[in-house]
């Protein structure tokens, strides 16, 4: 068997003892929720000169208002705190209907294809017509107002709609669905690709519904996003030098470090640094400093242990037969002296 395959047992030994210590060897996954609050949110009010937002309003609409202009609201949520390599189990988006004149109107969510912005703008009054666009603003024809533009007029976004909800009387809605898992699926296995959601109402009917923002006075009417999920597998990694973190397989890889299994843990730590014979202070090389420690295991492994304590405030992280039974005898005693002091001033491998 080769060094780095006997390497790689001896952690997967240890990881199975640590864990049948207390009782449990495990590869089973548990769930989490967050509940996410709008990174940015903003109104496309129709306007062929992309003249108009509300950046910073109270308030973001969706659908076709008396007067014929259509709104639609955009928005998007941060997803940094899901552990990246997750699971989405279930997704629900909630807003707060605060203002119509019409009854119940079929919203949909579909997912936004291009980036956004969210400037300093803000409407006047109800904010229903919207304000000034300011520099960053989203707006009808600009992703940013007023030098990156909308591929077309009212937004660049999936055709098929991500989830439905029809909004009839004052109150909250939910949005929920398959589509909508997979739209935040895709945004965490690939962040660069979350740019939210845009609302639709009817467009060909008076259907206009006005929902409360991120800004909103009232924090309870603000946006919130919902996230059911399973975390990925982690375990215990071993890197450079003994130290362990709790990782998934690929991060540990990545960093290169030695994944014990699925369901280990840290503590007690699995990943004691290779034997260096000699090396009684644990240090990585052989010199002078490890005469006094030497001496001490020649009394036995508690003698050595306790002196360590004395010197450095811990007990030893490297293993007691590893470093002092210097001639590889599988004891310690007399007949390691000459081989201990040949290998003073020689580096650990």
């Amino acid at each position: 068997m080769s060094g780095s395959s006997s390497v790689s047992l001896a952690y997967a030994l240890r990881a199975v003892v640590a864990a049948a210590a207390v009782g449990w060897i495990t590869t089973a996954s548990w769930a989490d929720q967050v509940q996410l609050s709008a990174a940015k949110d903003n109104t496309l009010y129709q306007d062929n000169t992309g003249g108009l937002s509300n950046g910073v309003g109270e308030n973001i609409f969706a659908g076709r208002t008396f007067s014929g202009s259509l709104r639609r609201a955009v928005i998007a949520f941060d997803l940094s705190s899901i552990p990246a390599g997750s699971t989405i189990n279930s997704v629900e988006l909630r807003l707060f209907m605060n203002k119509t004149r019409v009854a119940g109107a079929a919203v949909r969510v579909h997912r936004l294809l291009g980036d956004w912005g969210e400037g300093a703008s803000d409407a006047d009054g109800e904010e229903g017509a919207g304000g000034p666009a300011a520099p960053g603003d989203a707006t009808w024809i600009h992703r940013f107002y007023d030098t990156q533009f909308w591929s077309g007029p009212g937004g660049d976004f999936a055709a098929s709609p991500s989830a439905t909800t029809t909004v009839t009387f004052l109150g909250s809605y939910n949005w929920s669905g398959p589509g909508m898992v997979a739209d935040v699926q895709g945004w965490l296995d690939n962040p660069g690709s979350n740019f939210g959601w845009i609302l639709i109402g009817p467009e060909n009917v008076q259907s206009a519904k006005r929902f409360s923002s991120r800004e909103s006075l009232v924090a309870s009417d603000r946006p919130r996003l919902t996230v059911n999920f399973t975390p990925p597998p982690v375990g215990a990694c071993c890197l450079a030098g003994g130290s362990c973190l709790a990782l998934t397989q690929s991060a540990c890889i990545n960093q290169g470090g030695e994944f014990v299994g699925i369901g280990s843990q840290c503590d007690p730590n699995p990943c004691q640094p290779a034997a260096c014979p000699g090396d009684l202070d644990c240090d990585g090389d052989v010199d002078f400093d490890d005469i006094d420690l030497f001496v001490a295991a020649l009394g036995g492994q508690q003698v050595w242990a306790d002196l360590y304590q004395q010197l450095f405030g811990a007990q030893p992280p490297c293993d007691y037969l590893g470093v002092a039974d210097v001639d590889g005898s599988g004891g310690v005693n007399f007949d390691d002296i000459d081989p201990f002091v040949a290998r003073i001033g020689s580096p650990c491998p």
